[in-house]
């Protein structure tokens, strides 16, 4: 997918290191406003109910409430 966004990043380079995770746990974001995206994602791989399988995408209204700690601070640009 591709996507055109914002020249200037919201935030600068936003970094986070969780020494207690054994995977993934370094996390380097840079945050940009979007204004639009396309083309849509593969609608097959959509996430509908039930368990959630790796490679599944899904659109929030909100940020979820169950976003582990490195991914929370970012809840500031999502819901603002």
């Amino acid at each position: 997918m591709t996507a055109d966004h914002h020249k200037q990043p919201v935030a600068a380079i936003e970094q986070t290191i969780e020494p207690r995770r054994r995977k993934r746990g370094h996390f380097v974001s840079l945050v940009y406003w979007f204004c639009s995206a396309g083309p849509p994602p593969d609608e097959s791989v959509r996430y509908v109910e039930g368990a959630l399988h790796p490679g599944q995408w899904v659109w929030h209204e909100h940020c979820p409430c169950n976003l582990i700690p490195a991914q929370a601070r970012y809840r500031r640009f999502r819901d603002a």
